[in-house]
């Protein structure tokens, strides 16, 4: 995440308004979207290991092929129902699992809206997303804490589940 800060902080720094710090912004979305996705896939990938490591040896193969198959966040971009479905297999609702953490009332619904935006400049659409809600760097902060937010969630959720397994989390 460093690389966004500074980003953001040169973004800040410029002189700039109207169209280019609109192509700032876009730029920044789309960065800030694919350090999500980074993020996302490598903690499913640490998980995997760890619980296809704790199972049978027997039954390793098997289950590292059914954990890793049409993975969501390897096909398309980091939307929340991505993320969702994809820890889903392990029988983690993450939305119900968000519940239980402060703060979490709009995560879904920033990782939405910052997703549409992200399609919006990295697509050079002609017609803005008008229900993705405004598009300013007030609203993209909010998207990056809702990222940081749900990151330490993540982390925090898929720890605790692996030792209602029996497993020793990380």
């Amino acid at each position: 995440m460093a690389n966004l800060y500074e980003f953001e902080r040169q973004i800040l720094d410029l002189p700039l308004d109207g169209a280019l710090m609109n192509e700032c912004l876009g730029a920044f979305t789309m960065l800030l979207s694919s350090h999500l996705q980074g993020f996302c896939r490598e903690l499913y990938s640490e998980f995997t290991g760890h619980f296809v490591r704790h199972a049978p040896a027997n039954l390793r193969d098997a289950l590292e092929i059914q954990c890793t198959t049409k993975i969501d966040l390897n096909q398309g971009n980091p939307t929340f129902s991505a993320i969702t479905n994809d820890f889903r297999r392990f029988g983690i609702s993450i939305s119900d699992e968000l519940k239980n953490v402060a703060g979490n009332g709009n995560i879904g619904m920033h990782i939405e809206r910052m997703q549409k935006w992200r399609n919006y400049y990295a697509h050079n659409n002609p017609e803005k997303p008008v229900k993705a809600g405004p598009f300013n760097r007030t609203e993209i902060m909010k998207w990056m804490a809702s990222c940081n937010d749900l990151a330490e969630a993540l982390d925090s959720i898929l720890s605790n589940h692996l030792k209602t397994l029996g497993i020793a989390g990380w």
